[in-house]
């Protein structure tokens, strides 16, 4: 019944067709209004206004909880302004199945960093080995894959640490 209303308003608004050319409007209409608040998300972000970015995100998110782009979003924001919190690890993994190939990286770098901070090694390793599949060939590329490298040789000296201490059990 809202649903008919909302549409009968917006046919008013944009002058369609309600039973056939309605639906279609306000879908249409969402979308546009869900791209502009994302954009504005973003440069909430850049200008220092993380937590009213992160409010706009989440309520993206609770139109469209699979959004990869809102989940990358919220992942990054969380991720570099709350202190590299854990909190961003659901949102950078639902990011990481739908996720187009230019921020994979991006993705795999942070999730593997608080994967580590977690003391979650082995999804530390994997995600570490699966962002050397972005680096480049060029120089800040090697740089990147050697110090992809180094944290997978921290994370399994330290899962073996804490194997040996019983910090963790491996089953």
């Amino acid at each position: 019944m809202i649903l008919t209303i909302i549409n009968l308003i917006f046919a008013v608004i944009l002058g369609v067709n309600p039973t056939t050319e309605a639906p279609v409007a306000v879908s249409k209409f969402a979308k546009t209004e869900d791209a502009k608040l994302l954009k504005i998300a973003k440069k909430q972000l850049l200008v220092g206004e993380s937590e009213y970015s992160r409010e706009i995100l989440e309520y993206l998110l609770k139109r469209n909880p699979e959004n990869a782009e809102y989940n990358y979003q919220l992942g990054r924001n969380i991720y570099f302004t709350v202190t590299k919190n854990a909190k961003a690890i659901p949102y950078l993994e639902t990011a990481v199945q739908n996720c187009k190939n230019d921020t994979m990286g991006d993705v795999f770098y942070m999730l593997g960093d608080l994967y580590q901070q977690q003391k979650e090694y082995d999804k530390a390793i994997e995600a570490f080995t699966n962002m050397k599949r972005f680096t480049k060939s060029n120089a800040a590329g090697r740089a990147l894959y050697a110090e992809l490298n180094t944290r997978i040789a921290k994370c399994k000296k330290a899962k073996s640490k804490a194997v040996s201490t019983g910090e963790i059990v491996v089953r």
